[in-house]
C-alpha cells in the first residue's frame, strides 16, 4: 500500500512479533542474509527492523465489516496482491485525513493484525491534514 507518488511514507509494523516476522519475510521459502535487503523499488533509506511502536493512532480497521461497506471493500480487495488497486483506496483513506494509519489481517495467519501507518508523530492524525 505504498504511495506510488512518493508524498507519504508508510511504516508496516504487526500487532505481533510472529505476524511482524510473517509479513517480512514469509513469503521466501529459504531464509538467507538476502532477505533483509529492502524489496526493490523501496525508497532509498528503506530498512526492515523489529520495533515496538508505543502509541494510540486512529487507525481505520479494515477487518471491520462496517469499515468496509462504508469504503465499498470487498474482504478480497483488502488482501489483494494487486498493488496499483490496494494503493488506489489506500490512497483515499490517507487523503481523508482521518486517520494515521490502517489495519488489516495478515494473509498467513488472520489471528494477526498487520498496519500500516502514515503518521508516526504520535499526534494520530495525517500531517499533512493535522490543521483542520
Amino acid at each position: 500500500m505504498d504511495d506510488p507518488d512518493h508524498q507519504y511514507a508508510v511504516l508496516y509494523v504487526g500487532d505481533s512479533a510472529e505476524g511482524a516476522v510473517a509479513e517480512a519475510f514469509g513469503r521466501y521459502p529459504v531464509w538467507t542474509p538476502d532477505i533483509l535487503a529492502p524489496p526493490p523499488g523501496t525508497p532509498h533509506g528503506t530498512s526492515k527492523a523489529l520495533v515496538r511502536y508505543v502509541g494510540d493512532p486512529s487507525i481505520l480497521d479494515l477487518d471491520d465489516p462496517e469499515v468496509l461497506l462504508d469504503w465499498s471493500l470487498r474482504p478480497s480487495s483488502v488482501v489483494s496482491r494487486d498493488r496499483a488497486s490496494t494503493q488506489q483506496w489506500a490512497r483515499s483513506m490517507h487523503d481523508s485525513g482521518d486517520y494515521a494509519g490502517l489495519s488489516w489481517w495478515s494473509f498467513y495467519e488472520p489471528r494477526w493484525a498487520s498496519f500500516g501507518l502514515w503518521d508516526i508523530s504520535g499526534q494520530g492524525r495525517c500531517p499533512a491534514n493535522r490543521n483542520r
